[in-house]
């Protein structure tokens, strides 16, 4: 009894663990992607500066025209870094934010 704890039963389980399959873990295959994204030189430029008026009395049509300008001038601006922005998502494949 002694002589099977002693050898045979080690014996044994060596030779069924030899029988055991190892599973690996698949080695995951990265793929290079290379994208070009065309960046619109428009988009590049910076928002012009808005300029200080003078302080003097301004008419009603002179407040109109200055208010008109500086909104057009916001649209352009705004617009512009809407594009550099999805140009960005787009080379970068970000999720738009909610």
């Amino acid at each position: 009894m002694n002589l099977f704890f002693n050898i045979v039963a080690p014996l044994s389980l060596l030779v069924l663990s030899a029988c055991a399959t190892k599973i690996e873990a698949p080695n995951p295959v990265l793929v290079p992607e290379t994208k070009q994204v065309s960046i619109p030189e428009d988009t590049l430029k910076k928002c012009p500066v808005i300029p200080r008026l003078e302080v003097r009395t301004y008419t009603e049509g002179e407040l109109v025209n200055i208010t008109n300008a500086l909104i057009k001038q916001s649209e352009v601006c705004r617009s512009r870094q809407s594009l550099l922005s999805d140009t960005v998502r787009d080379a970068f494949n970000l999720k738009k934010p909610k």
